[in-house]
């Protein structure tokens, strides 16, 4: 670096802090208003599209799109000490820029970063997040391409090597997934007998600015976020100070006269209430399910602080007692007698519908006091989760076709059964398959037209979509059915596994050489392709389990298995609700 850089560089590392917050809207608009003979655009055009082509991550378009690129952008010159972009700009333009000549000089929020070259290219994160994580300022004789957010969008969503670029260069070199993976560090931490700091924990949990908790350090109540939180959590949360969380049930817990199960509305997990303020948490793994779980307790822990320190008057406090069991009478006192906005008290509502007092009173007093300790055994020599859940199909899977005890996988010739695994949701492949709705498809529209129940759905594509919508209010209505129901997929060849072993995940087993025509949706037409012809829905697997219990259907059932059909949540992907997407790549 030569002497006139060093000194420039000295003097940008003088420069304070305060002066980051400059806005750089009205400069670059500006600079783009000035306007350049036709013989300067021209060479710097020149300039622009040889520069593009010889550095990522521009230099993967072709010279059309490059082009076109050029077309939609502005080469503009900044003067020097001129800020081009600046953290928590509120006037932000979110564009991109892409260095022609000379150089500038990024800052995050502690101070000075690095020098920025010709060719370099930045501000993706403002397009990406509409948000900066730096600020940039020019230094001598700077000419940028300034590629405005529409048009660098345009080319994210057609070209994939752009794409996986940009994304390359957020995550390793931006590191804009660095406070996850500070807060995952501390759980894992924890994990390894580290000592729980809940002040720590929350500090590391904010720092993600996560999805789940957009209104975190808003003063009001984010309810939408605790009510999701809370379905995830076990039930008595508010009541509960100490958790242990692992991934083996203690043999103590086998006893029911010890233990008291707790209910997790939205998560299917295994948690007991041993004493009272402490639970016990069986996790599906100490990665993905462990996540989940210290996530949304962050958001409980937040959310519950807010309602602390709303709510701190000692006449509340004494009315919530006395009215705890009376939902409207809460409800009346807190739109009276609190500083909580309507929005706050029916968000409350929604999350405890009906018992709000009581989950207030013990907030109040628990005072967010937790412990927390998680433990991972050392070892597993007993069967473990998976394990007794793919003995269970298999078990299952005898009883279905009656193979004489001890049977082994391996003793069913491959050419004998054909196997198709489906995962989604066994409601709706039940909808499908589950003869009854369909046997008394007049008792159950009599029943709707007479009771007229309230259906979400106004348009139904077809008459059996309708059926199927009133079917479930039916069943509500006439509990008694329940045995018939059985009957009747037994009959069909239908198995339903209540037993998810802490796995979480429901089976579905159906021998299709026993599914009848008319006794099923009408588009499926039973024609089974083997001798044993067995159709497998399971439920959702959850993350880091999934590889686990696919293989072990994989391993059961072997070359048997003629297909795989797998549907997620895929809320990364294009598409709309209801989309099917078809890959039209893939990576093995």
């Amino acid at each position: 670096m030569d002497i006139m850089k060093i000194v420039a560089l000295k003097e940008v590392l003088a420069l304070t802090g305060a002066a980051m917050n400059v806005s750089a809207r009205d400069t670059i608009l500006a600079s783009v208003a000035i306007q350049r003979s036709d013989e300067e655009k021209k060479m710097w055009e020149k300039v622009a599209f040889k520069t593009l082509g010889d550095n990522p991550p521009l230099m993967y378009l072709t010279d059309e799109e490059t082009e076109k690129l050029l077309k939609g952008s502005n080469i503009i010159h900044i003067e020097k000490d001129t800020w081009l972009t600046s953290i928590n700009d509120p006037k932000d333009l979110n564009d991109s820029f892409f260095i022609l000549d000379g150089e500038a000089y990024a800052f995050n929020e502690t101070g000075f970063i690095e020098l920025l070259p010709k060719g370099t290219f930045f501000g993706t994160d403002g397009c990406l997040f509409r948000k900066r994580f730096y600020s940039i300022k020019a230094g001598d004789k700077l000419t940028v391409l300034r590629v405005p957010a529409e048009v660098f969008e345009m080319f994210l969503k057609k070209d994939a090597k752009i794409t996986l670029n940009v994304a390359r260069n957020v995550m390793l070199k931006q590191n804009v997934l660095g406070p996850l993976n500070r807060f995952k560090d501390y759980v894992r931490q924890l994990r390894s007998g580290a000592k729980f700091d809940k002040e720590l924990l929350i500090r590391y949990f904010k720092a993600i600015d996560s999805a789940l908790h957009p209104r975190c350090n808003d003063p009001e109540i984010d309810t939408s976020s605790w009510l999701y939180a809370n379905r995830r959590l076990p039930s008595n949360i508010s009541s509960t100070m100490v958790f242990y969380v692992t991934t083996m049930c203690p043999e103590m817990l086998t006893h029911p006269d010890v233990v008291k199960p707790i209910k997790t509305a939205s998560r299917p997990r295994q948690v007991f209430q041993t004493i009272g303020g402490k639970c016990v948490a069986i996790l599906r793994d100490l990665d993905t399910d462990l996540f989940d779980f210290m996530s949304n307790f962050c958001i409980h822990i937040i959310e519950a602080q807010k309602t602390i320190q709303r709510l701190k008057s000692p006449a509340l406090f004494r009315d919530l007692l006395m009215y705890r069991d009376q939902q409207e009478k809460v409800l009346g006192l807190l739109k009276a007698g609190s500083n909580l906005s309507q929005d706050e008290v029916e968000g409350l509502n929604r999350i405890w519908p009906n018992n709000l007092g009581e989950h207030l009173a013990n907030i109040l007093m628990h005072e967010n006091d937790f412990s927390l300790t998680i433990s991972a055994p050392s070892c597993h020599l007993k069967q473990d989760a998976v394990e007794e859940w793919i003995r269970n199909v298999w078990t299952a899977t005898m009883n279905l076709y009656k193979f004489p005890p001890g049977t082994s996988p391996e003793s069913i010739p491959d050419e004998d059964m054909t196997v198709d695994i489906m995962q989604g949701s066994r409601r709706a492949f039940l909808n499908i398959i589950s003869p009854y709705a369909y046997v008394y498809r007049d008792d159950i529209m009599k029943w709707a037209e007479e009771f007229k129940p309230k259906l979400i759905t106004k348009h139904f594509n077809c008459a059996e979509d309708e059926l199927l919508a009133n079917a479930y209010y039916y069943f509500l209505d006439h509990t008694e059915t329940v045995i018939e129901q059985k009957k009747l997929e037994e009959a069909n060849g239908i198995f339903k596994f209540t037993q998810t072993d802490n796995t979480g995940v429901s089976i579905t087993l159906t021998d299709c050489t026993k599914l009848k025509a008319g006794h099923c949706d009408p588009w499926i037409k039973p024609k089974p392709a083997n001798k044993y012809h067995l159709l497998i829905n399971i439920g959702y697997t959850f993350g880091y389990q999934s590889s686990d219990i696919i293989r072990s259907l994989m391993n059961i059932f072997g070359k048997k298995i003629r297909s795989f059909n797998a549907i997620g949540k895929a809320g990364g992907l294009v598409g709309n609700k209801g989309d099917i997407l078809i890959a039209t790549r893939i990576h093995s």
